[in-house]
């Protein structure tokens, strides 16, 4: 190594404008170089990659030969805190496992750690021998830890080295960790608190450094020398002989007296009222509690009286949760009636929630994500209804003899906007989320449908033929400042806003067919998203993350949902082929 650096010093005085970026652990490392004048050179420390970065990072490598479910990419998120190398090592292990499947999900993440976690990577092995006898300690019981993304404090582990038959003191705890965040093993989230450099690494040690194997060959020594009056506080005398000689008698003393309470028959006259005792258990605890203060208290006589009678308390019965929905949609098969469904985000757990004869269309989520609003004509005619997120509590909101359609959910929960005939026309309708006081917004002699809520609740953009085609429009929330966002030959449709209120995605047949475009809040830099000529896509609806897009397609011959990146990138159906499925509406 210092051959090199020598004679990259050597080139470095011939060619003085030569550039070198060198990347180390530590920039004082590189520093105390001397001969390389590291001590001029700027230095930046590098920081773990944006989300968008990751996902790239994961994706690129491996575009066209495997595709990555969404919730796979979560984790793969979380696993490797956005450091690159680790992010590399995690997505090269599921490349070999699952590059012949040509798809990963989250299943796939668990065999690919498992198989990281046997190998002896240096970066790990390092940051191992750094640590002291004490800190291997720690770090094994990191490793043996339940749940994901830990959080280490002292206090959590004094407790798992109190398991281990090991008193540690808190102070001697914390310092063993200060000196693990200065190796670099663990980073530092608050005064007290900590957590591994990478979540990979703790699976790591999991495998390599089991705490019964590190327990058998390393023994607790805390560096802190005791405080001074630790040293000068002699030990307690033993005197507490006599009363741990009592206790074992008197526990079998009142152990008989129950027995004898509970075997004696009943007397003929009616038995007077007991005098409360003590339980067993409450008994116990004062024994031992008189005990440690070494003296005796006649209440611990036990009283020759009748026992309440103990009443088993029955075990509440084991209850499995399911996982919440991420998608509702509307669905069918063949010539049935479209219905209500959910589904995960990537398509798993479909289940059906409506099962009537009408038609049950166009699904939207209340903010707090635990009911959904669609639209029905099971009393004949289309109504809004709202419903739970498991298909009870269904009620008619809108009970009006015209069709009432397009139902949207304002962001604070309060409001539904919605379209209705109910004057002769398609206009724009407001009312409180339990279906009181409808309010007419629009007013135009041509139709207005579709309302959609700015994510700030101020504005509400809608679709409207007052201009001679269909094209997106925005107004206040009370119906006034109308303003054009599109004005292209053709249709467009169902605007959507972005969670963040930056952008508006919708559908437009300007190019001759249906499909995604996206703009600007105010409808500048509009562009194609999905570019499918030989298909229709519709109904745009935002993940909450908003890097995400879910729409519906016959791209594959059949209705179906899609799940795409907001750059049109990506596109996956996640609906169960063999049915049609439209209108997706992603939970807040």
């Amino acid at each position: 190594a210092w051959t090199f650096l020598e004679r990259l010093a050597v080139l470095w005085e011939r060619f003085p404008r030569l550039a070198l970026v060198c990347a180390a652990g530590s920039a004082e490392y590189l520093r105390r170089l001397d001969k390389l004048s590291f001590g001029r050179a700027p230095a930046r420390r590098l920081e773990p990659l944006s989300r968008v970065e990751t996902m790239r990072l994961i994706r690129a490598p491996a575009e066209g030969r495997l595709e990555y479910e969404y919730e796979a990419l979560e984790r793969i998120d979380e696993l490797t805190g956005r450091r690159p190398y680790f992010v590399q090592l995690l997505c090269a292990e599921i490349f070999d496992q699952r590059a012949e499947a040509g798809r990963a999900g989250l299943v796939d993440i668990d065999p690919a750690l498992e198989a990281i976690a046997q190998r002896p990577l240096p970066i790990f092995v390092r940051m191992w021998e750094r640590a002291s006898a004490e800190g291997k300690i720690l770090l094994s019981l990191m490793g043996a830890l339940r749940g994901e993304q830990a959080v280490i404090t002292p206090a959590q582990m004094a407790v798992a080295l109190r398991a281990e038959g090991i008193e540690a003191a808190i102070p001697d705890i914390l310092a063993e960790l200060d000196l693990l965040e200065e190796a670099g093993a663990l980073e530092q989230l608050g005064a007290t608190s900590y957590r591994p450099v990478v979540e990979i690494f703790r699976h790591w040690l999991r495998v390599q450094h089991p705490p019964a194997q590190v327990l058998a060959r390393l023994r607790w020594n805390p560096r802190r020398k005791p405080r001074p009056a630790e040293e000068e506080t002699p030990a307690p005398a033993p005197h507490r002989s006599w009363t741990a000689a009592l206790l074992v008698p008197l526990m079998v003393l009142l152990v008989a007296v129950a027995l004898m309470a509970f075997l004696r028959p009943p007397a003929s006259s009616p038995p007077a009222t007991p005098t409360p005792t003590p339980g067993l258990a409450t008994l116990a605890a004062m024994l031992v509690s008189e005990a440690n203060k070494g003296t005796p208290s006649p209440a611990l006589l036990p009283q020759v009286t009748p026992s309440p009678t103990w009443t088993a308390t029955p075990t509440k019965p084991l209850v499995l949760a399911r996982p919440l929905p991420a998608i509702a949609y509307m669905s069918k098969q063949g010539k049935e009636k479209w219905q209500i469904w959910v589904m995960g985000a990537d398509g798993s757990l479909p289940t059906a929630l409506t099962a009537d004869e009408g038609e049950n269309t166009s699904p939207v989520w209340a903010p707090e994500g635990k009911r959904l609003a669609f639209v029905s004509d099971r009393d004949g005619n289309k109504e809004i209804y709202v419903m739970n997120i498991d298909g009870t509590g269904v009620r008619n909101l809108t009970n009006d003899p015209a069709d009432d359609w397009t139902p949207a959910w304002s962001p604070d929960g309060t409001e539904i906007a919605f379209s209705s005939m109910r004057d002769g026309n398609w206009e724009i309708y407001v009312m409180w989320a339990d279906g009181t006081y409808p309010m007419r917004l629009t007013n135009d002699a041509e139709a207005d449908i579709a309302p959609a809520w700015s994510p700030d609740g101020k504005w509400i953009a809608f679709a409207s033929k007052r201009d001679g085609d269909w094209d997106i429009y925005v107004m206040d929330r009370s119906g006034q400042n109308v303003k054009q966002l599109t004005n292209a030959r053709g249709s467009d449709l169902s605007p959507a806003w972005s969670p963040d209120g930056r952008y508006i995605a919708f559908e437009s047949n300007r190019d001759g067919n249906a499909e995604i475009y996206i703009m600007l809040a105010n409808g500048d830099q509009q562009q194609n998203l999905t570019r499918a000529p030989g298909a229709n896509d519709h109904w745009p609806a935002w993940s909450p993350d908003g890097t995400r897009i879910a729409f519906c397609s016959n791209r594959d011959g059949e209705w179906g949902i899609y799940v795409m990146r907001m750059d049109g990138s990506d596109v996956v159906r996640i609906s169960p082929a063999g049915v049609n499925s439209q209108a997706p509406a992603w939970r807040p």
